[in-house]
């Protein structure tokens, strides 16, 4: 299967209105709380933009993020009478309509959607090497996880992780971005700028893969130490290219000592500013 051609049959301009409609029909329009849609004709990729109503505390500091849709075979065939597989995964770019001033100083809107781009066309590379992407999606994602594909499911997350973060992150920083920026107390942030690519990715991904974790702990608390170890057994399956040999203990210090690195760089930029 090419499914990068089917993809590109199916997001045009000209299926703008139908896609839309597709969406507000599955009901994904209203779950997104989406706002606009538009379908941007990239040099490189066509891709879908939407605008999704996240207030502040949901969104944090992203300007874009992606998010995939897996569609039934039925709802795409109109567009391209070719496809045969069951579903179709529908990629899209989406955007807050509003996200804190001071990540407007660090972060281009513009690349965090680059940033979403390269996410995009790594992924259907994917699926086009693997069809079996489309149902594992439905079967082990985060959202569709039990407690009997716990395992499966957080092994196919952090595979996602380092599979499609790492370059992208790279493109970040090579475009000029090096700032983390957290909340702190009383509408105060922490800052820390990264002084290498590798501290960057490295920064970034523990934060990813930590956050996934709480994701999964929230939604699993009787499962905490399942969980710990099913994160370790695949950060160390996946995660040795990024963080070297013991990848898991490397991450988990990674992430300790950044807490540490960002008090230290605010405490410095508050006695300079003084």
């Amino acid at each position: 299967m090419d499914y990068l051609n089917s993809y590109r049959k199916i997001v045009t301009k000209q299926n703008e209105e139908t896609l839309l409609q597709i969406l507000k029909d599955t009901g994904h329009w209203a779950k997104l709380r989406a706002i606009n849609f538009t379908i941007i004709d990239d040099t490189i990729l066509p891709y879908i933009l939407t605008t999704v109503d996240y207030q502040e505390s949901d969104s944090g500091y992203f300007a874009g993020v992606m998010i995939g849709i897996s569609l039934e075979q039925s709802c795409i065939r109109t567009l391209d009478t070719t496809y045969s597989y069951k579903y179709f995964y529908l990629p899209l770019v989406a955007k807050p309509c509003a996200y804190p001033e001071i990540a407007k100083a660090y972060y281009s809107e513009e690349q965090a959607i680059r940033h979403e781009l390269r996410h995009i066309a790594d992924m259907l590379h994917w699926i086009n090497d693997e069809p079996e992407y489309l149902d594992n999606v439905l079967r082990y994602s985060y959202e569709a996880a039990t407690e009997e594909t716990l395992q499966h499911s957080i092994d196919f997350e952090v595979k996602k992780i380092f599979r499609l973060e790492p370059q992208a992150l790279q493109d970040d920083h090579e475009s000029g971005e090096d700032m983390l920026i957290e909340p702190f107390i009383f509408g105060r942030y922490m800052k820390y700028r990264c002084t290498t690519q590798q501290e960057y990715l490295e920064i970034k991904l523990s934060d990813y893969v930590s956050d996934l974790k709480e994701m999964y702990v929230k939604n699993y608390p009787q499962k905490k130490g399942d969980i710990e170890h099913f994160f370790e057994k695949s950060v160390g399956q996946y995660g040795e290219h990024i963080f070297g040999e013991s990848p898991y203990a490397a991450l988990r210090h990674v992430r300790k000592d950044k807490i540490q690195k960002m008090l230290a760089y605010s405490i410095e930029a508050v006695k300079q500013s003084e």
